[in-house]
């Protein structure tokens, strides 16, 4: 079952960082969303499905990273 949530984890990044990217580029100024949330996504999208552990988001890179051990390269 932690191989499923492994994928679950990568997956969910990648989507959030597609959105995110989504959105950057489509802004005036081109910035980043301030949060997350702003993604539009369902909550269960901002934390890791394994430890909950929230995302890690940088606005100003729009970067997300999961902090859960074993994730980081995600």
């Amino acid at each position: 079952m932690a191989k499923a949530e492994d994928t679950k984890c990568k997956s969910d990044l990648d989507q959030l960082r597609m959105s995110l990217g989504m959105l950057h580029d489509g802004d005036p100024d081109g910035k980043w969303p301030e949060t997350l949330q702003e993604s539009k996504f369902p909550a269960e999208f901002y934390s890791c499905p394994i430890g909950h552990e929230p995302y890690q988001y940088n606005p100003e890179t729009g970067e997300v990273k999961c902090v859960h051990p074993g994730h980081k390269k995600y």
